[in-house]
């Protein structure tokens, strides 16, 4: 199931097309929270694509009432699987839909900063790199934050080395 939800301005910012994707699978708890973190993202012109991986709970039906809510600038687009295919399958099911020259993913249960795809695009312009990413804090079930997901004098590069093996992932 695909819905374009809002259409958005998505041509008439001052940079290139985001695609900024939430991919869920059973976030009932923590959809609300990651969907309304990317909507109120400041960067423009911005495309948000919430996707589930058929959820059996209410992922799905919490992100799109969160979506038919929205009144601002972004496009968003709801697809929905239907049926779970887990995590890099649903990935590739959806990957077509990215319409963005840069693209930033989000899980279902993750939260961002409301300027960090503006952030995140300003590096990548400024650093004649491939690609970026930032830092994460990590909070448990109750919402209690618990630090940095990296330290600031970690032993990582941060380079797509470290993260094919592993060294991001916990």
């Amino acid at each position: 199931m695909l819905r374009v939800v809002c259409e958005g301005e998505t041509g008439d910012g001052e940079g290139p097309l985001v695609t900024y994707r939430v991919q869920c699978y059973r976030h009932e708890a923590f959809v609300h929270e990651a969907v309304n973190s990317v909507l109120a993202q400041t960067y423009r012109p911005l495309e948000i694509l919430i996707t589930d991986d058929a959820s059996p709970d209410r992922t799905f039906e919490i992100a799109e009432s969160l979506a038919h809510a929205y009144r601002g600038p972004h496009r968003v687009v709801l697809f929905r699987s239907e049926q779970n295919r887990g995590i890099l399958e649903h990935c590739n099911e959806a990957l077509h839909l990215v319409r963005g020259e840069f693209f930033l993913w989000l899980a279902g249960d993750d939260v961002a900063e409301p300027r960090q795809a503006e952030q995140l695009v300003a590096a990548w312009r400024e650093g004649g790199v491939s690609g970026v990413w930032s830092n994460h804090r990590i909070i448990d079930e109750q919402g209690r934050d618990l630090g940095p997901g990296l330290l600031e004098k970690h032993p990582y590069t941060l380079n797509l080395c470290d993260y094919a093996d592993g060294r991001f992932l916990d």
